[in-house]
């Protein structure tokens, strides 16, 4: 990765270790202050403002304090000016979710804009 890549994956990275760590600052800082994140959930519809999303993450145990191994990681990366976009691995609790995560480069840096979940297995498309 570039230094560029760098400055773009670290918002996800903050992301990933903020919902890891259930630390709220590291998710504030991952996150534009008016993302969304919306997705299904085995199947059902869900949507979270930020607030909403770190109130969630911080009602639990946090992964690391279950005994969770760090096996998030970025899939892919795609970048035209100043947007962005990241496809992810994020499993949690038992669950394998796949994030489509749009970011923007602000003034204060990329921020996660809008996270689009599933912990749908992956299906193959027949013709």
């Amino acid at each position: 990765m570039t230094h560029a890549d760098d400055a773009i994956t670290q918002p996800v990275l903050w992301y990933f270790e903020g919902t890891f760590e259930a630390d709220e600052k590291k998710i504030r800082r991952a996150f534009h202050e008016d993302a969304m994140i919306v997705g299904f959930f085995d199947g059902k519809y869900t949507q979270w403002t930020l607030d909403e999303f770190v109130e969630r993450v911080l009602s639990r145990p946090s992964q690391k304090q279950s005994g969770e191994p760090y096996v998030k990681r970025i899939l892919a990366l795609e970048q035209k000016e100043n947007i962005a976009f990241v496809q992810a691995y994020a499993p949690a609790f038992g669950h394998e979710f796949t994030d489509f995560i749009s970011l923007i480069n602000t003034t204060t840096g990329w921020k996660i804009r809008h996270k689009q979940f599933t912990n749908a297995k992956a299906s193959m498309c027949s013709s």
